[in-house]
């Protein structure tokens, strides 16, 4: 068969074969955009289950409870389900969607009538409740049936596009069995020549010429090949040579990258070793330079409260809470102490209550004043947490400070307060202060426990406060965090409790 005869089989095959792929591209193109489609579907039924059967559980327990938060999360439930399906209210071709718009507008109307009549009585109230749920039920099962119709066409489209791609299969073996058999005997063997001395250079041996092809179209293919092969062999010294620089500039470049992340490493550390000491120099000096005159006041009021007479009670009982307030100051300023020389203290459990109720009833005068209110949520029993009760009371009456003054800085705030929240969880005991303010912008969140760090005017805030009290909390095997609110501040102190 002459050299043009084969080319033209070559086209003719070639073409063919471009037909059958496009072809089956197409089909395939079908498949998957039927594939999206049903995916999308298939989560809309999954979505709107779920909220089904959300209503369903917020229906049983409204009947129970009677309670507002069950009717107020029924309806914003039915308002994501309504939105969901609205969203696909276009597609077509399925009666159920159709039935299930129609039974999420039943669905509301009947839930209006059952949450709405208080005053009926108990049989119309079970009535309404009752026919809620069977709409419920009603829903759930159309979006049954929606999800098993979307699965059984799936099946359908898998099937056909299947049999589509087996039959092209089928079809498409005659195409390489004709080319095959045409051109066996006019490329098959100048090929394997060639395959064969590229083979030969691969393993290294490069002496030989490439042997001549009789094919003319494979010849330029050997011309090329043999020039290869002399360039392969004038520079493999060369190459050898690069690669192993290349080698040697890639263990250099590895220690070099190794060595800067260990500087840098390096710095950072030293950079906070640097700052911890400077903050404990000057938390130290300043809290021995407040040590000295603070004892010599306490010892004054403790001798004129022991040298006045009983009969003078109410003078005494004011330098009473006066000589418990400055012992309580000296507290404080020993914590700063041990802030600034980093020592440990020993830790025992005890009740937090009694804390909480001295800070409160120390900044309740305080408070007051500024008509800010105070809330406490907390068990009736509680256990006991791990830590120091006076490390304890400074940390929390840190925080009241700040939410007092975030608090003043929001004037035309109606009802401001401050909330106390303790919950248990497991081994672990959460104390949670929050206040009705401006809240912490999320661009200085990272720095509120950085020492120094403060919002507030000059000579108003050190900056101090957050950081003494990371320090107390973790002095005390606890966490001190910024708890995520809607509204204003909320501080969590997480302590370890006694197990219940």
């Amino acid at each position: 068969m002459k050299l043009h005869s084969i080319r033209s089989l070559i086209m003719t095959l070639m073409f063919s074969a471009s037909v059958l792929t496009l072809l089956l591209v197409a089909v395939g193109s079908w498949q998957w955009n039927q594939q999206l489609k049903f995916a999308e579907l298939s989560h809309f039924s999954d979505e709107l289950r779920e909220h089904a059967t959300d209503l369903t559980f917020l229906t049983a327990e409204y009947t129970v409870t009677k309670s507002e938060r069950s009717k107020q999360q029924w309806f914003s439930k039915w308002s994501q389900a309504e939105n969901l399906v609205s969203k696909y209210s276009q597609v077509e071709g399925y009666a159920s969607l159709v039935m299930i718009r129609l039974l999420i507008i039943d669905l509301k109307e009947a839930a209006e009538l059952s949450f709405g009549q208080n005053d009926s009585s108990y049989a119309a109230k079970l009535h309404n409740s009752t026919n809620l749920l069977a709409i419920n039920q009603r829903l759930l099962a159309h979006t049954r049936l929606f999800q098993k119709t979307i699965e059984d066409q799936e099946r359908a489209t898998s099937a056909f596009y299947s049999n589509t791609l087996w039959a092209g299969l089928l079809f498409g073996w005659f195409i390489p069995i004709g080319l095959l058999f045409w051109v066996k005997h006019y490329i098959r063997q100048p090929i394997a020549q060639l395959a064969a001395d590229a083979r030969r250079f691969g393993r290294g041996e490069l002496g030989a010429p490439v042997r001549p092809v009789s094919t003319v179209e494979l010849s330029g293919l050997a011309d090329s090949l043999e020039k290869m092969r002399v360039s392969l062999a004038d520079n493999m010294v060369s190459i050898e040579k690069y690669s192993s620089l290349a080698a040697e500039n890639e263990k250099a470049k590895l220690a070099a990258e190794s060595l800067l992340q260990q500087i840098k490493r390096t710095q950072v550390e030293l950079m906070k070793t640097e700052k911890m000491s400077s903050l404990g120099v000057l938390v130290g000096g300043v809290a021995h330079e407040l040590n000295n005159p603070l004892m010599g006041v306490l010892n004054y009021v403790t001798y004129v409260e022991k040298a006045m007479s009983d009969k003078d009670s109410k003078s005494k009982n004011i330098l009473i809470k006066a000589e418990v307030e400055l012992a309580r100051l000296q507290k404080i300023v020993k914590n700063m102490l041990q802030f600034g020389r980093q020592e440990t203290t020993e830790n025992t459990y005890f009740d937090i209550l009694p804390v909480l109720t001295l800070v409160l009833d120390l900044v309740h005068p305080d408070l007051k004043r500024f008509n800010i209110q105070t809330e406490v949520d907390a068990p009736m029993e509680l256990p006991q947490v791990f830590g120091e009760p006076n490390k304890l009371e400074q940390v929390v009456l840190n925080l009241v400070v700040n939410a007092r003054d975030a608090l003043n800085e929001m004037p035309a705030l109606e009802h401001p307060k401050i909330t106390f929240r303790i919950a248990v969880q497991e081994s672990e005991l959460v104390l949670e202060i929050c206040d009705n303010g401006c809240g912490i912008p999320d661009a200085i969140k990272s720095k509120i426990f950085d020492p120094f760090f403060t919002t507030k005017e000059v000579g108003k805030g050190t900056g101090l406060g957050l950081a003494v009290s990371t320090q107390l909390m973790a002095d005390m095997h606890g966490r001190l965090l910024v708890s995520p609110t809607h509204e204003g501040a909320c501080f969590q102190m997480i302590l370890q409790c006694q197990a219940a």
